[in-house]
């Protein structure tokens, strides 16, 4: 289990954080045992509510705007993360899946990345989040 693979590595003053499937009660007393300098803290985080994820997707856009130039999503693809055809989605996926999308078109074709009109359009989008969906990262 990836908590109990972090817990090894842990020493004083250093802190992990680890987003991981809510481990099992066995998993929980495992950890516990292999952590004889600190107990680990287990913050458990809801699932996102509508906004979040096209909030999150919005935030990495405007938070690198100056620093280069990004394809934008075409229209109506926040649908895809907070409409009616919505997933529970969580952080892991949108950032697995949005950086996945990017750094496919940058390497298929970086000399229009982000320019002369480039956009990712809702079906790669969608698209995206099937394949994740189905085979996982």
């Amino acid at each position: 289990m990836e908590a109990e693979y972090y817990a090894r590595l842990a020493k004083r003053r250093i802190l992990f954080f680890a987003e991981c499937l809510e481990p099992t009660r066995q998993q929980s007393h495992a950890v516990r045992a292999i952590s004889v300098q600190q107990q680990p803290l287990v913050i458990t985080v809801g699932s996102l509510k509508p906004g979040d994820a096209t909030g999150f997707v919005i935030d990495r856009l405007n938070r690198h705007k100056g620093t280069g130039v990004y394809p934008e999503p075409a229209e109506n693809w926040a649908e895809l993360l907070d409409g009616d055809e919505a997933l529970e989605w969580t952080m892991k996926a949108l950032q697995t899946v949005f950086s996945g999308i990017y750094a496919r078109r940058y390497v298929d074709d970086p000399v229009n990345y982000g320019v002369n009109g480039d956009r990712i359009p809702r079906r790669e989008i969608r698209d995206s989040f099937i394949t994740y969906l189905t085979l996982g990262d």
